[in-house]
């Protein structure tokens, strides 16, 4: 049943209803201001955030370009502490294994490169299949093919980066002395190889000779 109130019926109730709710009513206006300008301060919180990081980001790459590795590696704790979560982190990160491995620092930049494939971020995806790629040589150049093959069975299957790991699982059966294997994975990789990108002659020779090229590279 439809029920119809005069005015007065009407104001009583209106008037009962912001008795018993006016507070909360109040309450939701107070969150919504003080919302408005939460949200302003966090949106300058966080400009300031990617401001600050951005000047730790450009420190470390002008300190690695002038060999100050002392003050880069400054700077890449400044943001793998403060900045855990910014898009800067795992490219600091490749920038830092690099420079651990080109000083020798074997160990420290294959923890590097596992901190990054332990990552769930995906916005760091692409990231994670480049240290994957430089885990797997660097183990393979330190003679733990069995843990190499273990990555490249794993990561291996990213389009975008089949030529790169075929040619790596070509230099680790080249390694192992699977010839057969080896020129197989190099022709996949020069298979997959985008026009313009990576060096075609070297890969062909690979293809052409693995065996020799690997005794080659052993040498060296």
């Amino acid at each position: 049943m439809v029920e119809i109130y005069d005015d007065h019926e009407q104001s009583e109730r209106v008037r009962q209803w912001v008795k018993e709710n006016g507070a909360a009513i109040v309450m939701g206006i107070v969150l919504a201001i003080g919302g408005l300008y939460g949200w302003k301060f966090w949106q300058n919180q966080t400009k300031d955030a990617q401001m600050q990081v951005a000047a730790e980001f450009q420190g470390l790459a002008t300190a690695l370009d002038l060999s100050r590795f002392d003050q880069a590696y400054g700077h890449f704790e400044t943001i793998k502490t403060d900045y855990p979560n910014s898009t800067y982190n795992p490219m600091a990160h490749l920038m830092i294994a690099r420079a651990r491995l080109n000083q020798g620092q074997v160990d420290l930049a294959e923890s590097l490169y596992r901190e990054l494939l332990k990552s769930n971020d995906e916005s760091s995806q692409f990231i994670k299949f480049i240290a994957a790629e430089r885990l797997a040589r660097l183990l393979l150049s330190e003679g733990k093919t069995d843990k190499a093959k273990e990555l490249l069975d794993t990561y291996s299957g990213n389009e975008p980066f089949a030529a790169r790991f075929a040619e790596v699982r070509g230099d680790l059966l080249a390694a192992s002395g699977d010839a057969d294997g080896a020129r197989a994975a190099y022709q996949k990789a020069l298979d997959s190889m985008e026009a313009g990108t990576g060096d075609r002659r070297l890969l062909e020779l690979k293809r052409d000779n693995p065996i020799a090229i690997d005794r080659n590279t052993e040498e060296s």
